[in-house]
């Protein structure tokens, strides 16, 4: 895991303190993709974000690249039109899915950290940064599989460290030892596509 924007301690206690927040982080990532499984409608990639309070370790909201849905959860565009239509018109990125929850839901999302695996293309940044997300949490390896949008992703990234956002970016969504946080059973989602184990951070 590498973490920028911030600065190394030398307390152990600072030490156990940060283990546990890695430990709730990829707990939220973990989330993020069980939620995208069942709730992304995106027929290539499934993708989830997710709000949280690592203080008090409570997930607040959830996303997924999907639809975007009113003020009475109503999909605008017909389900179909996914196959059939331009897909970056039908939908939208997790980041900015569970965004507009938040607004919809007078949910402040100052201060807030946002989760999601496969983070971000320049739009989403800078909704994340006009919100007031202080911290973003992804995975390494969906960035740099995907090399289509590599660049895309890392140049979403810059605009997130150059507007002072700290980045928690992890080489694993498994935690290095047994932790307290519920464990989850993940399904594989799609990803450019094909069958992709998210645990493993492999195609099947």
């Amino acid at each position: 895991m590498s973490n920028t924007n911030t600065l190394g301690h030398t307390d152990p206690s600072m030490w156990k303190k940060r283990a546990r927040k890695d430990e709730f982080f990829q707990f939220c990532l973990r989330s993020a993709y069980s939620y995208a499984a069942f709730a992304s409608e995106d027929p290539r990639t499934q993708n989830g974000a997710l709000l949280c309070d690592p203080k008090s370790e409570q997930i607040l909201l959830m996303g997924a690249n999907r639809r975007m849905c009113g003020m009475f959860d109503t999909p605008i565009n017909p389900k179909e039109e996914l196959v059939t239509g331009d897909k970056a018109d039908l939908l939208v990125h997790a980041e900015r899915d569970v965004l507009f929850q938040a607004a919809q839901r007078g949910l402040s999302t100052r201060g807030l950290t946002l989760v999601c695996p496969w983070a971000c293309c320049p739009d989403c940044a800078n909704a994340i940064v006009g919100c007031g997300i202080r911290n973003v949490v992804t995975y390494n390896k969906p960035i740099s599989m995907y090399k289509k949008w590599e660049t895309v992703s890392e140049h979403g990234l810059s605009i997130l460290f150059n507007h002072g956002i700290t980045l928690y970016r992890f080489d694993s969504i498994l935690p290095s030892r047994p932790t307290q946080f519920t464990e989850i059973t993940l399904p594989n989602i799609l990803f450019d596509g094909k069958p992709f184990n998210p645990l493993l951070g492999e195609w099947e």
